[in-house]
């Protein structure tokens, strides 16, 4: 029988995740079917949950979690969250999963290529034009902008305020929330100024409680994640759904990247004759750094 949560989604098939685990229950433990149990009729909520809050919620020790993972045929649990926020996330927004198996292709290289393509396709496939330009317009239009992610996110968020730095002349990286550094950038943010905000895969605590920070100050967040039930959804003023998927060990962001590109290109393109100024003062700064630089190096 199909689990709740599954008609409720509106799935046709019970995902091949929930079978697997259906098929092994009859070998399990008692603990570990309590794991299994609340998987199969937990699947979106478990998606978001670390190590030791399923156990708790399965009630089991971490460590029975971490046995059920490796049971099943995973290295760990992080292995097994994987797969199960890629089946949570195709079941909640009906995507296809993608064609390319990681796991029998030979060539890295190639299978890092199709996967990167599947996904590109399906943000094209499921782009949101009207999300994406209120987040432009958002970004276009404030004070002070600041772009944060963690984790997986991290390296997106650094390119994100790189691009953006180049058509708006006030956009800061924020690295995290414990430094000078995090609180100099952050202090006097208001209602004029804008958040990028890149959160997928998992979402820290560090990110939500940024979040729930700024929007307490009238901060407008620009959200892009992979879930639409993402947690603190509702704060954002625009969100940009973008579908990822991993390759091996690696989360492949390709995706992200592209709306990072895309938000600066859209902002470039509302005042085509400012972003061109601002760009060309951004190359000479740039020119004249590295020159700096030069005479630095030879005078030492």
């Amino acid at each position: 029988m199909e689990n709740k949560e599954n008609q409720e989604i509106g799935i046709g098939k019970i995902p091949a995740f929930i079978r697997k685990i259906e098929a092994k229950i009859p070998e399990l433990s008692r603990q570990h079917k309590q794991v299994a149990n609340y998987l199969i009729h937990n699947l979106i909520h478990a998606s978001y949950l670390n190590t030791a809050q399923l156990a708790e919620e399965a009630g089991v020790s971490p460590a029975t979690v971490v046995r059920f993972a490796t049971e099943m045929g995973y290295k760990g649990f992080p292995d097994l969250k994987k797969e199960l926020r890629w089946t949570a996330q195709v079941s909640l927004e009906g995507k296809a999963v993608l064609e390319v198996d990681p796991q029998k292709s030979s060539n890295a290289l190639q299978t890092s290529i199709s996967v990167a393509q599947q996904m590109l396709q399906n943000l094209a496939d499921n782009r949101d034009d009207v999300a994406f330009s209120q987040a432009v317009n958002l970004i276009f239009q404030a004070r002070k902008v600041v772009v944060f992610g963690h984790k997986a996110s991290f390296g997106v968020a650094a390119h994100c305020a790189y691009v953006l730095s180049k058509v708006h002349s006030d956009v800061s990286h924020v690295l995290g929330t414990n430094s000078f550094d995090s609180f100099s950038k952050l202090d006097d943010l208001d209602h004029q100024d804008v958040a990028v905000v890149f959160m997928v895969i998992q979402y820290p605590t560090a990110t939500l409680n940024l979040m729930r920070m700024l929007a307490k100050r009238g901060v407008k967040i620009v959200l892009v994640s992979d879930f639409k039930t993402v947690p603190e959804a509702s704060l954002a003023s625009a969100a940009l759904l973008v579908s990822i998927s991993f390759v091996g060990c690696f989360d492949v962001v390709t995706p992200l990247l592209v709306v990072a590109d895309a938000l600066a290109y859209g902002v470039y393109r509302k005042d085509e004759e400012k972003a061109k100024r601002r760009l060309l003062r951004f190359n000479r700064f740039n020119e004249e750094d590295q020159a700096f630089r030069q005479v630095c190096r030879f005078a030492d």
